[in-house]
């Protein structure tokens, strides 16, 4: 669980939450709505620990080590191909080889098995953000936070994807996302939280 107590937080003197209390609940999935500038992305850089409340706390239930943030600033190096991003994850986080073969299937359902010794630089942007999700899946989450991860991804992917964030909430994970455009979430089931109402 997480839990928002009386949290604000200003970039200099620009507050962008004061006093709020929210809690995020396992097993569920939450939608973050709000026009721009609301704070939306402001929110998940809090719950991840990139950003310091101003005033009041924030409660985790789980470790940070174990929230991943997924935001439309790619983490890959263009330099290395998908391969090589899989197997730094595989190594980082010592996962065996019968796991990595059985959470592989994926990346067909995703439709992005045959770009494995493509470089990043080579692959749509879609295609990252399909790579960039995967490999959050392959080392393991508790807590997901997903920025604008569905903009560029194609039906099927948001199909797969939805598939593996409603299996997670099932087993007690946290899904918080953000996005703009309702098809993008047509496949998920979750509460909506309006931050121009809080």
């Amino acid at each position: 669980m997480i839990n928002f107590q009386n949290v604000s937080f200003s970039y200099v003197n620009n507050y962008i939450f004061e006093n709020i209390n929210y809690s995020f609940s396992n097993g569920r999935i939450y939608r973050i709505i709000g026009g721009n500038g609301v704070g939306k992305t402001t929110l998940l850089k809090l719950i991840y620990g990139n950003l310091i409340v101003s005033g009041g706390k924030i409660f985790r239930d789980e470790k940070l080590s174990e929230i991943d943030y997924l935001s439309n600033s790619l983490r890959l190096d263009e330099n290395l191909s998908m391969d090589d991003h899989i197997r730094f994850i595989q190594s980082a986080y010592e996962i065996d080889d019968n796991e990595l073969l059985n959470k592989m299937i994926i990346l067909k359902k995703l439709k992005i098995d045959l770009f494995l010794n493509y470089y990043v630089s080579d692959l749509s942007l879609g295609t990252q953000k399909k790579l960039m999700f995967f490999l959050s899946y392959l080392r393991g989450f508790k807590i997901l936070l997903l920025d604008e991860l569905f903009s560029g991804i194609d039906d099927n992917g948001i199909k797969v994807i939805s598939n593996i964030l409603t299996k997670s909430a099932i087993n007690g994970g946290i899904i918080i996302f953000v996005t703009h455009q309702d098809m993008e979430s047509k496949y998920l089931k979750y509460t909506s939280i309006d931050l121009e109402n809080e």
